[in-house]
């Protein structure tokens, strides 16, 4: 008796009734009990399929002569309809339906998918990638997080907006939805759909500066060695005052974020000292460390710095700065001594020691896009070893 219970499954979508209208007088109030019994016969097709187990339940309930009965009208239904467990494939009109009806969500599902990957990416590399320093890929990787999440979210609203204007998938039968032609038009129509929407998604890199974010990481990893070597420098080489300047791409002058007179050190301000008029230009024409004991009474100290930031300068170190290809970007400029003699020989070894070792750093910031803060931070990490290994030895002596 189950599997008599069972074989009443019928199709997914399509109503059996018109079959079982063969069986039925053709009066107003049989064609109603009719109706009402198919409603039945396809809710009991709902809970075996849902419940398989609830036909051996059912099948009991009915006893053997309802069982019968339902088997022979089982039996009479399957002769006088041989073709009807045949799987047939679809028409073309429903397999053109198929094909817009899977179509269509997924054109949603890549938009969504790519645009907010996109947007959501961008301003997260400019945001935390600056702050945290993390790479273009890694917000990328977060903004895919972000659009898959809210395409779980979107996945339903898409779905039943679909079905409103008429666009959901055809009424199958259960051997044209299984057929192999179905499947493979269904996956076509999805594999359609998302790349026509992904393709649409990707509308915002119209809007995207794709430079910005690079230019803001460039820019916060320069800021970020300026602020390392005006903070940590100075303390390492006993003076007052340590700035990095930076040649400039017409090899000009010289350029910096230096402090305030308060030694605020997360304000900044942008000088500009020429070459050919400052003590840290001549080290870059001469190629050569330079140490002032009187900067006022050099015929090229630059007085208009101190003129700027309200610094007084009383002696200063300057030492080049060298790429990997022997060319000067830069110079290190420490200033006013907190030694009573002022700066000495090995303060310029020093200092020397220190611009070897930020060389390739500092040429990295200007031609890629990458963060090195924290090379900056070893840098200083050796120097400093360097300077206790230095302060050892004229002890020994």
């Amino acid at each position: 008796m189950t599997s008599i219970i069972r074989r009443l499954i019928r199709p997914r979508t399509l109503c059996c009734s018109s079959h079982y209208n063969a069986f039925s007088t053709t009066s107003p109030t049989a064609t109603t009990h009719g109706s009402q019994h198919a409603v039945t016969l396809n809710r009991l097709r709902d809970i075996l399929e849902t419940n398989p187990a609830a036909a051996e339940d059912i099948a009991q309930k009915l006893g053997p002569t309802v069982c019968a009965g339902v088997a022979s009208t089982v039996q009479q239904y399957t002769q006088a309809n041989p073709d009807a467990s045949v799987v047939v494939a679809p028409p073309m009109n429903k397999l053109r339906a198929v094909f817009v009806g899977s179509a269509i969500p997924f054109v949603g599902f890549g938009i969504i998918d790519n645009a907010v990957m996109l947007v959501a990416g961008d301003q997260i590399d400019m945001t935390l990638g600056v702050s945290l320093g993390i790479s273009t890929l890694a917000a990328a990787g977060l903004g895919n997080l972000l659009s898959d999440v809210g395409g779980v979210w979107a996945g339903g609203v898409i779905e039943k907006s679909s079905q409103l204007i008429g666009l959901s998938a055809p009424m199958l039968t259960r051997g044209e939805e299984n057929h192999q032609r179905t499947k493979t038009t269904e996956n076509l129509g999805s594999a359609f759909g998302v790349s026509i929407g992904c393709l649409i998604g990707m509308l915002p890199l119209l809007l995207i500066d794709s430079n910005k974010a690079q230019n803001l990481k460039r820019k916060a990893s320069k800021e970020g060695i300026f602020q390392e070597v005006f903070e940590q420098v100075h303390d390492l080489m006993n003076a007052d005052r340590a700035t990095l300047f930076l040649l400039s791409e017409d090899k000009t002058h010289l350029f910096s974020l230096v402090g305030n007179d308060k030694g605020e050190t997360d304000r900044f301000n942008r000088v500009n000292i020429p070459i050919n008029n400052s003590v840290a230009g001549l080290c870059v024409l001469e190629k050569r460390s330079l140490r002032v004991d009187d900067a006022y009474k050099h015929p090229k100290f630059y007085g208009e710095v101190d003129r700027q930031t309200g610094f007084k300068t009383r002696d200063l170190l300057c030492a080049p700065i060298v790429n990997s290809e022997n060319e000067i970007i830069g110079v290190i400029q420490v200033v006013n001594s907190l030694r009573e003699g002022g700066f000495a020989h090995r303060d310029l070894t020093l200092l020397n020691a220190f611009s070897a070792h930020i060389g390739i750093t500092i040429a990295s910031v200007t031609a890629s896009d990458d963060d090195h803060r924290v090379e900056m931070k070893e840098a200083l990490r050796l120097i400093k070893n360097q300077k206790k290994y230095l302060e050892e030895v004229e002890k020994l002596l």
